[in-house]
């Protein structure tokens, strides 16, 4: 197995090389060794500039796993987006922060299960840019028979979604569960 021993505090350094890495795959023509596909998390985010894909994939770590959605946005995605908002919307990050955090299921999300052979996700993203399945599925390296099944768990929440586009001042709008 391929892994990389990362703590949660390094695994945005994680995250870039490997993403480094596949950009050089495509650059250059071949494989990264030993890449194989994973299971992970992703997000579909809004940042100021554009909608940005993030994703973790759960075989980068040996001993660290970045838990479930809410532990990795907390400790990843809302970092970020709190950090590109705050310099948008000229406020301080640590005004953005503790309420971005609490809002896990605002964004379209997913989960990728190499053990099903499924991906699970909440929602699409808005239309633009590359599709969810091209990005889903070459970031995880996953197979032409992986099935696509709207989850009855990771739902995008429509108050969690509300929330970040007054806070963020979003004017896209995209699916959401009421309920």
């Amino acid at each position: 197995m391929n892994c990389i021993p990362a703590s949660l505090e390094n695994a945005r350094e994680v995250s870039m090389l490997l993403q480094t890495l596949e950009l050089l795959d495509e650059v250059l023509g071949t494989p990264y060794r030993g890449r194989s596909p994973s299971s992970g998390l992703y997000y579909t985010c809004r940042y100021p500039e554009n909608w940005k894909f993030e994703f973790v994939r759960i075989s980068d770590y040996c001993e660290n796993s970045p838990g479930d959605h809410r532990n990795w946005w907390c400790k990843e995605v809302a970092d970020k987006l709190s950090t590109s908002w705050a310099r948008h919307l000229r406020t301080s990050f640590r005004e953005l922060y503790p309420q971005i955090a609490t809002l896990a299921q605002g964004f379209p999300h997913g989960l990728v299960s190499l053990h099903s052979n499924r991906v699970l996700y909440a929602s699409r993203p808005p239309p633009g840019g590359e599709s969810l399945e091209s990005m889903v599925t070459r970031s995880f390296r996953l197979n032409d028979q992986t099935r696509w099944e709207e989850s009855k768990s990771e739902k995008v929440l429509f108050t969690e979604k509300e929330a970040l586009r007054a806070l963020l001042c979003i004017p896209e709008d995209w699916p959401a569960t009421k309920t």
